[in-house]
């Protein structure tokens, strides 16, 4: 552990954050409302023992609403935020929803419950585009003509297309189109893939 914290200690020598992630894939986190003052206290030692910056949100499929973890996981970061300002130490809060989670009607938009009750204390929203398959956006028709495309329907995973749909989907989200839920441009992150 302590080849660990050093490792943390040097990354921020160089300028470097490093977040701890709650969740990913095959994560299944379970939090009561009775378990918030114990994951409160958990996410303060970690921060303390290790020097971690922030949590990153990475709750996917039965994991996004299991349990109270609406409820627990956005109060137990906000009052580990508050408390960490009060020492002048800056909390990030992110998350890493798939993009789907995004949209307000679709399967999955228990997401949206995250980013409005931790809406004003989150930093970072930073979508998954890797693993969606042909999830997509709809074009809408100022852009078919600007863009000067000939369809309606643009899938992630059009590689010919990709940098059409990385600039639509940032702009949906940021003017909150096409059912997506808004969030400002610079709370706004694209991750790159590690491979």
């Amino acid at each position: 552990m302590i080849f660990f914290a050093n490792e943390i200690e040097q990354l921020h020598k160089q300028g470097k954050k490093v977040v701890i992630s709650l969740g990913g894939a095959d994560a299944h986190i379970n939090l009561y409302e009775n378990q918030k003052d114990e994951f409160v206290t958990e996410i303060l030692r970690l921060v303390d023992r290790f020097g971690f910056d922030g949590v990153d949100i990475d709750l996917e499929q039965t994991a996004i609403d299991a349990a109270d973890n609406q409820k627990v996981i956005p109060e137990a970061l906000i009052e580990v935020k508050k408390i960490l300002a009060e020492k002048n130490i800056d909390f990030i809060i992110s998350m890493a929803p798939e993009f789907p989670y995004l949209k307000v009607n679709k399967t999955g938009a228990s997401y949206i419950k995250y980013l409005e009750k931790l809406e004003g204390y989150y930093d970072y929203i930073n979508p998954q585009f890797y693993n969606q398959a042909g999830d997509g956006i709809n074009i809408q028709e100022e852009d078919r003509k600007d863009l000067g495309l000939n369809i309606y329907w643009l899938p992630q995973n059009n590689n010919k297309l990709k940098s059409e749909f990385l600039y639509l989907i940032a702009k949906y989200i940021v003017e909150g189109k096409d059912n997506f839920y808004q969030i400002n441009a610079d709370k706004l992150l694209w991750g790159l893939p590690s491979n």
